[in-house]
């Protein structure tokens, strides 16, 4: 993922600045509304304040690193996963979450 980021908008520092906002963004915002989804709204309100305060997602949404991605797509793919889980047809949801895994692992 980080290599298509470079590859598509070149690697100055705007770049490499809003490429790590946006993943930490994106994890944020998956964070908080699967939280919604199995504990509620507001324990979504908590997750999502908790997360975007700690010193760690901060940190590594001002600096490009394989982390946030990494964090990003593992997360997806729980959530993907656990929604096949809960579909009648569960081989489109299995499918994506696969995918998610190895963009995570890329």
């Amino acid at each position: 993922p980080l290599a298509a980021v470079l590859a598509l908008f070149g690697d100055t520092p705007a770049t490499l600045g809003g490429a790590a906002l946006a993943w930490g963004l994106a994890l944020l915002a998956l964070l908080v509304a699967l939280t919604a989804r199995f504990a509620g709204a507001r324990e979504a309100a908590w997750a999502g304040l908790l997360a975007a305060t700690s010193p760690l997602l901060v940190v590594s949404a001002s600096t490009l690193n394989v982390d946030l991605p990494e964090a990003l797509f593992a997360l997806a793919s729980l959530g993907l996963f656990v929604a096949a889980t809960q579909r009648p047809a569960p081989a489109p949801w299995l499918l994506l979450a696969g995918l998610a895994v190895g963009l995570a692992v890329l």
